[in-house]
């Protein structure tokens, strides 16, 4: 991750603490330039995440539900973010897998560590469609691996096309092991790029049962692109952050609810 990737996300960790801040501040704080600052501003600005006036930055959104855009999207960062605990979730996820599962796994760096201890695993099949995860279960002895191709996108490393999903829609999975960036009582499980959203219905529409891996950070998030409705998800993998309420949400949802530790 680059100095200016860190930087703006630290400027966001102030700016929640804050909530304004004045640029010539943050300049100081950073020991760069005001200009770098009102680029990095700039930047936030263009994602809806910062308000500018009269030399401030105000944090937009400041509520408990947040509405993140899907500009701003730093892979790198995503995947060193939470590592433990996705780690912990993927260990757990990786014992509910039996052998002859069908698995289907989603795009995601929860379910790309889950993909990581998935290589053990006997006689189970495998489609997947991000090349980590591809990379990750080719090393494999005992999976039967299925790969829906398609065209590349280098921001999340997955793969799509209209082939691609009927090809989804054509496979039948007993277990579905689902990535996500938001989860919402009433606005239900959402993803930050729309290219994601069709690869994610098929493979729900596809399996029998639907397995949710996502860090507690997730929980209240809404992102701008709507995957599915609470009812469509069988269980949450998450970790030990999960608030009592969360827990009672999920309960009257009828969700299974895991807690890897």
């Amino acid at each position: 991750m680059n100095n200016k990737t860190i930087r703006i996300r630290k400027i966001i960790e102030l700016l929640d603490e804050n909530k304004t801040m004045s640029v010539k501040s943050l300049a100081e704080l950073f020991d760069v330039s005001e200009m770098t600052i009102r680029r990095d501003l700039e930047q936030l600005r263009k994602n809806n995440s910062v308000e500018r006036s009269y030399g401030r930055v105000t944090l937009q959104n400041y509520k408990k539900v947040q509405i993140e855009s899907g500009g701003f999207y730093d892979l790198a960062y995503e995947q060193i973010r939470d590592l433990k605990e996705k780690e912990s979730i993927a260990r757990y996820a990786a014992a509910m897998v039996e052998p002859h599962d069908i698995l289907i796994v989603d795009s995601g760096t929860t379910t790309t560590q889950f993909a990581k201890h998935l290589l053990e695993k006997e006689k189970i099949t495998v489609l997947c469609y991000n090349f980590s995860i591809l990379n990750e279960l080719r090393r494999a002895n005992d999976i039967n691996l299925i790969f829906a191709g398609g065209y590349y996108h280098p921001e999340d490393q997955m793969f799509t096309s209209k082939e691609n999903v009927e090809f989804i829609r054509s496979i039948r999975a007993n277990k579905v092991f689902l990535s996500a960036s938001g989860f919402h009582e009433t606005l239900g499980v959402t993803c930050i790029h729309a290219h994601e959203v069709e690869n994610k219905c098929a493979a729900i529409a596809s399996s029998a049962k639907c397995i949710l891996l996502m860090d507690s950070s997730k929980f209240g998030k809404v992102q701008a692109s709507f995957v599915a409705a609470l009812d469509k998800i069988d269980s949450i993998v998450t970790d030990a952050g999960i608030t009592q309420e969360w827990r009672r949400i999920l309960e009257a949802n009828g969700i299974e609810l895991h807690i890897a530790k």
